[in-house]
């Protein structure tokens, strides 16, 4: 036997799923047990170091992506916008720029019930949490380039309000125009939405001036940027 051989035992525990191995300078696996596995080693060290590396990398890679498991939710529409916008060209950019548009939030059945909405009538305003249910169906991309800025110039897709999101969410702000008791339920209507109709709405909230009105506010690379009004005329 050369002096670098190695004879003995080890005791290899798995941090995941029983892991069994054979490779070709193991000579012998004497017992296998839950996570546990034995073997017979009759090899030289620096194979053996070798393999206790890899092995160690491994149950390190397994433990690493138990860390990072991505929690997945499932999330209830809970309504769908009526809008007088039938396709996502032409929307306003952002919510309460066009005050004069009127939208419809029809709930869904499970969730037509009026005691949901008492007190709502109290509120000028409310916050529209919804889907960008037309996104084409590409990978999200860690920068994007905002209109405001004339499709030039790249920004953080977390610093704008892109629809090509990791998570497709938007969120409105619109005025609360009134209630409508129909066939369908309690209809919210609303003015100043940025919606095509047909959006999914997963949740309604209050606008709170106490807490949603932030004084002094600045808009980042938008108040860099002059707001230009067109002049539009139907012949």
């Amino acid at each position: 036997m050369e002096k670098d051989d190695f004879i003995g035992n080890i005791r290899i525990k798995s941090c995941a799923e029983s892991l069994w191995v054979n490779p070709p300078f193991i000579h012998k696996p004497v017992e296998k047990y839950g996570e546990t596995l034995t073997f017979n080693l009759s090899i030289k060290k620096r194979k053996f170091l070798l393999f206790a590396q890899r092995l160690k990398r491994r149950n390190e890679d397994v433990k690493m992506k138990k860390k990072e498991r991505v929690l997945v939710m499932e999330f209830e529409i809970i309504a769908h916008v009526r809008s007088d916008f039938k396709e996502k060209f032409g929307i306003p950019r952002q919510s309460g720029l066009v005050p004069g548009t009127i939208s419809r939030i029809v709930f869904n059945e499970a969730y037509r019930n009026r005691e949901a909405l008492r007190g709502i009538e109290g509120f000028s305003h409310l916050w529209l949490i919804w889907v960008f249910s037309a996104n084409r169906k590409v990978p999200w991309s860690p920068t994007v380039r905002p209109p405001r800025l004339g499709g030039n110039r790249r920004m953080g897709v977390f610093s704008t309000r892109s629809p090509y999101r990791p998570n497709p969410i938007g969120l409105s702000c619109v005025r609360l125009k009134g209630i409508e008791e129909t066939e369908e339920g309690p209809v919210l209507v609303v003015g100043g939405a940025d919606l095509m109709d047909g959006t999914p709405i997963l949740d309604i909230k209050p606008y709170l001036p106490y807490a949603d009105r932030i004084e002094n506010a600045t808009g980042g690379f938008t108040d860099d940027e002059e707001r230009r009004n067109l002049s539009v005329v139907f012949p």
